[in-house]
């Protein structure tokens, strides 16, 4: 399937997100926040593709972060979207030399 800009869809599905450390109250507006980030990365930066059009990780480490102190939940689940997307790139890369 391909969209009227010519760019193949991309389905993003994340069983879970371990926010630990945060305050169970912000968690809403982390992971909000995380996904508008995650989306708007994958739509101005788009994806390399995968060799087979998927891929599929049973896990993926997002690496570690560095927050300021009193960090927004906005600016968290952003910068955990960002960590992550270049996880998610760099997975997509390595698969295609296999």
């Amino acid at each position: 399937m391909i969209t009227s800009d010519g760019r193949t869809p991309v389905e993003v599905e994340i069983e879970s997100l371990s926010l630990d450390g945060f305050d169970p109250a912000d968690r809403y507006r982390i992971t909000a926040a995380f996904q508008s980030e995650l989306a708007r990365l994958i739509e101005t930066e788009g994806l390399p593709p995968a060799q087979d059009g998927r891929l599929d990780l049973p896990r993926l480490d997002g690496g570690s972060l560095k927050l300021a102190r009193g960090a927004a939940p906005a600016s968290i689940g952003a910068q955990i979207a960002r960590s992550l997307f270049h996880s998610i790139v760099k997975a997509l890369r390595g698969n295609q030399h296999d």
